[in-house]
């Protein structure tokens, strides 16, 4: 009868553990056990040989089979009493390790500086907008930029909500102050702009508000858990932000053809590598943010590469101070746009 019993208990902590085992990701299984082998109680209870007995676990790749023959292994249940086996059951519930606080307040350090540096990119247009308010007409203006920064903020905005992509609070914020800015940029030139340039503003915005209404209702309607929601709106992002980043891309072709950097606003370079680095950073730090990584890695090799070629083509290109007062403004002009800056 005791043989039977014992077969009867081993097979309901084989189904318990078998069921609780789905549950746990492996990678909390090494973090947990040295945490249990480094512990000063386990220590006192636990011989030498027991130990050992859990050091493939932790120096290498955690496997469940490993995992589970040592836990029902006869040798092992001879020598580890059932209270030496509960010590192994926060193993089984699941990871009880929280990311350091260091490295969370990094993340939040670092994000708050890209939040300074994406407001000042966010900023930039400013002076063209008060030249288009004290002369009351758009001119050359074009809307575009503004159009496209306003739905990649919308975008992004989307992206850090809790049901999308939780721990995002800074992607929030400072996309919340760019879709603001962007907003007072396109009333202010719809004010100004002729008929026509008014149409296409709204023609615009409407096929926006549709496009960004259909990724809203496949998110929410056929996506299910923040995972497969981040994949649909992180995709969209990377996207925009990418197109956004390589923007000066024509700015770059000119540099190379003309050997001068007159119209290439270094300021503006630095701030979109340094948007750029921070942004990464931040993404590389617990917890983890693939899409944020992807566009902004790609952004600070787009920004390094600008600097490299306005280092250049400054001490080695073409001089030329003689610039009309037109072609002096082009420079603050193409600065401006947001074409050229991606703030996340």
């Amino acid at each position: 009868m005791p043989r039977v019993q014992d077969s009867t208990n081993r097979d309901k902590i084989r189904k318990h553990a078998e069921e609780e085992f789905k549950r746990v990701d492996n990678l909390y299984f090494s973090a947990w056990l040295k945490h249990v082998c480094d512990s000063t109680i386990l220590k006192k209870e636990l011989r030498i040989a027991d130990i050992r007995l859990m050091e493939p676990l932790i120096k290498g790749p955690t496997s469940m089979d490993y995992l589970w023959n040592v836990y029902h292994t006869t040798i092992l249940k001879k020598e580890i009493s059932i209270a030496h086996i509960r010590l192994m059951e926060p193993l089984i519930k699941g990871p009880t390790e929280k990311p350091s606080i260091t490295m969370s307040t990094a993340r939040t350090v670092i994000g708050i500086i890209g939040n300074v540096i994406s407001f000042g990119l966010f900023f930039s247009p400013a002076p063209t907008f008060y030249k288009i308010i004290k002369k009351k007409d758009v001119e050359e203006f074009k809307p575009d930029p503004y159009l496209a920064t306003l739905l990649n903020c919308a975008f992004w905005v989307f992206y850090g909500l809790p049901f999308v992509h939780p721990n995002s609070l800074l992607v929030v914020t400072i996309n919340g102050v760019g879709l603001l800015f962007e907003v007072v940029y396109l009333a202010l030139f719809f004010t100004y702009a002729t008929n026509k340039g008014r149409k296409k503003v709204l023609y615009w915005l409407l096929a926006e508000a549709v496009f960004f209404g259909v990724i809203i209702g496949v998110t929410l309607g056929l996506r299910h858990g923040t995972h497969d929601r981040s994949l649909v709106v992180g995709i969209v992002c990377d996207i925009f932000n990418i197109l956004m980043y390589i923007s000066p891309l024509t700015i770059m072709a000119q540099v190379i053809r003309t050997k001068s950097v007159k119209y290439m606003p270094f300021w503006l370079s630095l701030a979109n590598f340094l948007n750029g680095v921070c942004w990464t950073s931040y993404a590389l730090l617990h917890p983890f943010d693939l899409y944020v990584l992807i566009s902004n890695s790609i952004g600070s090799v787009s920004g390094l590469v600008q600097l490299i070629l306005f280092a250049y083509y400054y001490f080695f290109g073409v001089k030329d101070d003689s610039t009309t007062e037109n072609d002096a403004s082009k420079p603050t002009e193409n600065a401006s746009k947001p074409t050229d800056i991606s703030p996340v």
